[in-house]
C-alpha cells in the first residue's frame, strides 16, 4: 500500500470513528437536528466554513482565477465576505425567535402554515439530494484521475462513510467531523500553495503574469462600461445577497443565542476571505507555470505535478474533507426536513419523538443511497 492511499484510508477511518463516537446517546429528533445547542463558537465556525466549501470549490476557485483572473477574484472574494458580514451584523440579531427551530421549513410553517412548510421541506430535500450527489461525483473523479481507479470506488467509499455517521449520530456527528475536515483542508490548502511557490525559480514569473495578462489589468477589471467587467459586477451583487439555505439556517438555530451566531458568521467570513485568497493565489501561480493549459485541467496538473508522495495523499484527503463536510450537512438537514417538516406536518400520523428519530435515521440512509445512485448513473 502506498503512503498516499494509507493517508486517505486513515483519514476516512478517523472521520468515521469520530462521527460514530460523537453521535452516541442521541435520544430525540431535537438532538439529531440541533444537538444540545451547547457547541463552542470555534466548532460552529468550523462547521459553517466546512459546510459552505464543497469539493468542487477547490476546482472552481483555482480554475476561475486561472481563467478569469481579477474579474472573478474581486467579485467572488468581496461578495462572499460582505454577505457573511451582512448576515451576521444585520439579519442574525433579528432572528432570536427562530433559535432552536429545527429547520427553515419549520420556521416557514410558523409564519405561513403547513402547506408552505411541506413545500419548503420537499423542495429543499430534492435540491440537497442533488448537491450530495455532486459531492460524491467529485470523490469518484478524484480517485479516477489521481490513482487510475474506477470512479465507482471513490463514490461508494466516500458515500458509505458520510451516510453511515450522518444517519447514526445526526448533527453532533456532523459538527465534530466538520471540525476535523475543516482543519484538514484548512491546513493542506496553504501547504500546497507553499510547495507550488517553492518550486518557482523566481517570483518574477508571477509578477510578469500579473503585469502583462489582461485578466489582471486593474483598469480593465473595473471598467464597468465593458461588458465583461459589467458581468462580474453583477456576480458581485449576486454574491452579496443574503440567502438562508437550510444548512446555514440550521447553523444559526444551533447557536446558544444571537450574539454567538453573529460572531460565528463574522469570523466565518474572515476565514473564507483568507482561504479563498489562498486558492486564487494557486490559480495565479498555475497561470505562470502552465500559461497555455486548459483551465479545467489545471487542478489535475497541480495534484499530479506538485503533490509529492505523502503530500498527494494529504491533498486528496483535503479535497475529500471539503466534499464530505458539505455532503454530511446536507444529508442531516434533508433527513430532518423530511421527517419533522413533511411527515410530521400530517397530524393524523401522530408520530412520537422516538418515531421521528428512527424515521430521520432511515431518511438519512435513503438520501445517501439515492444520492449515490445519482452520482453513479448521471453524466
Amino acid at each position: 500500500m502506498s503512503i498516499d492511499i494509507f493517508i486517505i484510508i486513515s483519514f476516512l477511518l478517523i472521520t468515521l470513528t469520530v462521527g460514530i463516537y460523537k453521535g452516541q446517546n442521541v435520544r430525540s429528533i431535537n438532538e439529531f437536528a440541533l444537538g444540545n445547542r451547547n457547541f463552542s463558537t470555534t466548532a460552529l465556525v468550523c462547521t459553517v466554513v466546512a459546510t459552505w466549501y464543497g469539493g468542487d470549490d477547490f476546482y472552481i476557485f483555482v480554475s476561475e482565477a486561472y481563467d478569469n483572473g481579477l474579474y472573478f477574484i474581486w467579485s467572488y472574494l468581496f461578495g462572499t465576505l460582505l454577505v457573511m458580514l451582512i448576515t451576521g451584523m444585520y439579519f442574525i440579531p433579528r432572528m432570536g425567535e427562530f433559535l432552536g427551530t429545527l429547520s427553515i421549513a419549520d420556521a416557514m410553517g410558523r409564519l405561513y402554515g403547513n402547506d408552505v412548510k411541506r413545500i419548503s421541506a420537499i423542495a429543499a430535500c430534492i435540491g440537497m439530494a442533488g448537491s450530495v450527489a455532486g459531492q460524491f461525483k467529485v470523490a469518484g473523479s478524484l480517485f479516477e484521475y489521481t490513482f487510475g481507479l474506477s470512479s465507482l470506488y471513490g463514490i461508494i467509499l466516500g458515500a458509505s462513510i458520510v451516510t453511515i455517521y450522518s444517519a447514526f449520530g445526526g448533527i453532533k456527528s456532523v459538527t465534530f467531523t466538520d471540525v476535523i475536515q475543516f482543519f484538514m483542508f484548512g491546513a493542506i490548502v496553504p501547504t500546497l500553495a507553499f510547495f507550488i511557490f517553492g518550486t518557482l525559480e523566481n517570483v518574477d514569473s508571477v509578477v510578469n503574469t500579473l503585469s502583462t495578462n489582461d485578466n489582471f489589468n486593474v483598469k480593465k477589471g473595473f471598467n464597468f462600461s465593458d461588458g465583461r467587467a459589467f458581468y462580474y459586477l453583477f456576480l458581485f451583487f449576486y454574491m452579496m445577497i443574503p440567502g438562508f439555505d437550510p444548512t446555514l439556517f440550521q447553523r444559526i438555530s444551533m447557536s446558544r443565542d444571537t450574539f454567538q451566531a453573529r460572531k460565528v458568521f463574522i469570523l466565518s467570513g474572515l476565514v473564507f476571505f483568507v482561504l479563498d485568497l489562498t486558492l486564487y493565489w494557486m490559480g495565479v501561480m498555475s497561470l505562470s507555470i502552465y500559461p497555455s493549459a486548459d483551465s479545467e485541467e489545471v487542478v489535475k496538473y497541480i495534484i499530479m505535478d506538485y503533490s509529492y508522495a505523502g503530500l498527494k495523499g494529504l491533498t486528496i484527503a483535503g479535497v475529500l474533507a471539503m466534499l464530505m463536510s458539505t455532503a454530511d450537512s446536507f444529508i442531516n438537514t434533508a433527513s430532518v426536513l423530511f421527517t419533522h417538516d413533511f411527515c410530521g406536518s400530517f397530524s393524523y400520523l401522530k408520530l412520537s419523538d422516538k418515531s421521528k428519530l428512527i424515521i430521520s435515521r432511515f431518511s438519512a440512509l435513503a438520501i445517501g443511497v439515492f444520492a449515490t445512485f445519482l452520482a453513479l448513473f448521471s453524466n
